[in-house]
């Protein structure tokens, strides 16, 4: 959603399904009192919300990020409680629909954020009454919207729970069924907490135990956060412990006191490594920060150590197959946003050397239709992430040339791997519209609308629509974007089943679209013109299409072209009943999708993969087949796909039973 937090589950994956990111403390102090209160709220069955409350510092996130990771399944425990865990950092920018694009997000549903907002809020119902997942939203108060997320965690369907943590100490809004709060850590809670951060930055020569910090704990007056910081400063030697507590105690902000304590204590390359990993909230690979950083090979693994030796930075390596993500929390990385901001030269040159990143890497991609092998370059999840953020961050900054290039680069690569509910193209499209490029903007919205249509949201279509039909009056614009235009707006009458409307303008595209010049737009537009045919029940007609675009997509070397064709003509054997047919099209394509990889395609190969299986006597192996299609349809929003693949696994199980009868 943009605001989206930690890591998801990865699309291919069965569960556990989590956003949990790295932990946000070093070492887990146990306060088992609030533990077995919280566990014992989410436990009875009586509750739907469990509210945790407390003032800031005093541990609330971290005690619930603790039970949240406890609460997952782990190997072969399979007696966990919840199956799935989603965790939405509340901020002045996120609203309702955030909080629900996370929660589809991290279930493996991307596809649902496109959806209408009532038609999405009961289909994340739908999910979370089949997938019992805990929710849990820190810092609710600061939400856009929070009236609106409060009514709804209130109501979370069953077997689902929420937990909401909050430092707003008054009554909770509309009244909770259960509320927890959150005292100071306790003397011996306190003295357990220091100890550990003493040994972990190893200041035991500066302070000899947690009595020694007496006057500074009485000074922060138990704020964990405040006192972590402390120890950072005290480490890297910047004040004595007498003139830190006076630091703090004449402070209007002791929190900037400290971040700028800390930056004092760093070296200069390890002030501009920190500056550097704001631009990367999703975690930053170690190339990554050298090439943005521009420190040199030999230095940056010192500066990366005493930045993790002053706990500012965590190092998280899920895989030991992948080098290792860098992560800084999201109170370092505002520090890191002020820093910058009062070092104008520095933020230039980071500023400059991370839009060359993002362009460049994006550019790397680009529309590939004639090599999808160049799309791997964005397999990198946290890359993937870091780029949609960096659309969105040059657009803020008025960086729209940037904004345009990243988000033409990566809109391809968004399209194919299914990422369809990304706001890339709409971004692109208002920054397009801010410099003045009218030809961008309609290019653009056309994209967008483009696969709203595919998705049948035509409510989505609606709310571009009127610009867009606005755009295409003008004489002015390309004849490949005025393509493009008439084959969303085919799509669109196509969802709207105006079947003849959708045919004449596809029919009328092909008409003045040289093969050989627009190899692309003539194979997508022959392709949906024959998907058409066939709704008008002119099968034969739309075979002969398909069979034509084959061809040209075989010389042309449109390899994802090829993969939708042989569906396409498969699909048309299957609804004729020539099964044999249909299983030779299919056969030959099962390579082809290896390389591919598109979601969509592989999600309508399991469902005609099920039909040629069922006509086989094969009841099993369909059964997989369709709950593969069903979920990858799931997935994408793609909603009418989901229904056909439901109804042919109750179609086969109801057959399996009365056979049984």
């Amino acid at each position: 959603m943009g605001k989206h937090t930690g890591s998801s589950t990865p699309k291919d994956a069965e569960g556990p399904y989590s956003n949990l990111g790295p932990p946000p403390y070093v070492r887990f102090i146990s306060r088992d009192k609030y533990i077995d209160r919280i566990i014992g709220k989410i436990e009875s069955d009586r509750t739907t919300l469990v509210v945790v409350k407390g003032h800031p510092g005093v541990g609330k996130t971290s005690i619930v990020y603790e039970i949240a990771a406890s609460c997952l399944p782990k190997g072969q425990e399979e007696s966990r409680r919840f199956e799935a865990v989603v965790w939405i950092k509340g901020s002045e920018e996120v609203s309702f629909a955030d909080v629900l694009d996370e929660v589809v997000e991290t279930l493996g549903k991307g596809g649902l954020r496109s959806l209408e907002p009532s038609k999405k809020e009961r289909e994340v119902d739908r999910l979370l009454r089949g997938r019992s997942t805990l929710v849990v939203v820190d810092s609710v108060e600061l939400l856009l919207d929070r009236g609106e997320v409060c009514r709804w965690l209130g109501q979370l369907p069953a077997p689902s729970q929420a937990v909401a943590v909050t430092s707003r100490m008054g009554k909770w809004k509309g009244g909770a069924p259960s509320e927890v709060e959150i005292g100071p850590m306790d003397e011996r809670e306190a003295d357990e907490f220091i100890e550990a951060r003493i040994d972990q930055l190893e200041i035991r020569d500066l302070v000899k135990g947690a009595r020694d910090l007496d006057p500074l704990r009485a000074t922060v007056d138990g704020n964990v956060k405040m006192l972590e910081q402390c120890l950072v400063v005290i480490k890297a030697r910047r004040r004595t412990l007498p003139q830190l507590v006076d630091d703090l105690e004449n402070a209007k902000k002791p929190f900037d006191v400290l971040h700028e304590r800390t930056w004092e204590a760093l070296d200069p390359e390890a002030r501009k490594l920190l500056a550097t990993m704001y631009f990367f909230p999703h975690g930053a690979r170690e190339e990554w920060l050298k090439k943005v950083s521009g420190i040199e090979a030999s230095d940056i693994d010192s500066a990366l150590e005493v930045l993790i030796d002053l706990g500012v930075v965590e190092s998280n390596q899920p895989r030991l197959s992948e080098p290792p993500l860098y992560f800084t929390d999201a109170i370092m990385r505002a520090s890191s946003k002020s820093m910058l901001a009062s070092q104008p030269l520095l933020q230039s040159a980071l500023e400059a050397a991370w839009s060359g990143f993002a362009t460049g890497v994006s550019g790397e991609v680009g529309f590939c239709w004639d090599d999808i092998s160049r799309l791997t370059v964005l397999d990198d999840d946290s890359l993937r992430r870091n780029l949609e953020f960096a659309v969105q961050e040059e657009f803020d900054r008025c960086r729209y040339d940037d904004a345009i290039a990243i988000a033409k680069g990566i809109r391809y690569y968004l399209y194919v791997r299914g990422y369809w509910s990304s706001n890339t193209n709409l971004v692109w499209a208002d920054a397009a519209e801010a410099k003045g490029d009218i030809e961008g903007q309609f290019e653009a919205l056309t994209y967008h609308v483009n696969v709203a249509a595919k998705q049948k949201n035509t409510t989505e279509v609606r709310r571009h629509l009127s610009k867009l039909r606005q755009l295409a009056d003008d004489a002015q614009r390309t004849p490949i974007n005025m393509i493009s235009y008439r084959h969303a707006m085919a799509l669109y009458d196509l969802a709207r089943k105006k079947l003849t409307d959708a045919k004449e303008t596809w029919e009328g595209n092909l008409k003045c679209i040289d093969r050989e010049a627009f190899p692309h737009e003539f194979n997508a537009n022959s392709r949906w013109l024959a998907t058409c045919l066939v709704e008008l029940g002119r099968e034969e007609e739309a075979r002969a299409i398909l069979e034509d675009a084959l061809d040209h997509a075989q010389h042309v070397g449109f390899t994802r072209g090829m993969a939708d064709i042989r569906l396409r003509l498969a699909s048309s054997y299957i609804r004729e009943r020539e099964h044999s047919l249909a299983e030779g099209q299919l056969t030959e394509l099962a390579s082809i999708l290896a390389s591919v990889r598109d979601r969509r395609y592989d999600s309508l190969y399991s469902l005609l993969m099920g039909h040629v299986e069922n006509s086989k006597g094969h009841p099993e192996q369909a059964l997989k087949l369709y709950r593969d299609a069903e979920r990858g349809f799931d997935e994408l929003g793609l909603l009418e796909d989901r229904d056909e693949s439901r109804r042919s696994m109750d179609e086969l199980k109801g057959g399996e039973i009365a056979s049984k009868n």
